[in-house]
């Protein structure tokens, strides 16, 4: 045909592979089950939120209600509740820290990028 182009398109290529990372979602499910298992042992075990006056929360938004009412766990100074509080806001920091430290991560790139031989 004249004036369409030629395409190098070839349906008998060999496809691809797309490497997936290696372990990735076994470390995902991991530390879900580390994170998941110890929180609702602690919280069932030390009654929260009731135990604090503090009806339970039925629905999608109860992580969020934790968060809200978890400064009453610090205010009583036992182990358990400490160690429920800093599950509970677990989740919530290791994704603050996730997102500054690759931001530390990229400014230290760029900075070496910059930074370059001298003559």
């Amino acid at each position: 045909m004249s004036g369409c182009r030629e395409s190098s398109f070839d349906p008998n290529a060999p496809m691809s592979a797309v490497a997936e990372p290696k372990g990735r979602w076994w470390k995902i499910l991991l530390l879900t089950v580390v994170w998941v298992v110890p929180t609702f042992w602690l919280k069932d075990k030390i009654g929260y939120p009731t135990s604090f006056g503090v009806e339970r929360c039925h629905g999608r938004g109860c992580y969020l209600d934790d968060l809200y009412h978890s400064y009453l766990l610090v205010e009583r100074h036992q182990l358990l509740d400490i160690a429920t509080f800093l599950l509970i806001w677990a989740p919530f920091l290791g994704v603050i820290g996730w997102i500054v430290f690759g931001q530390l991560r990229r400014l230290a790139s760029a900075a070496d990028a910059d930074i370059g031989p001298q003559r």
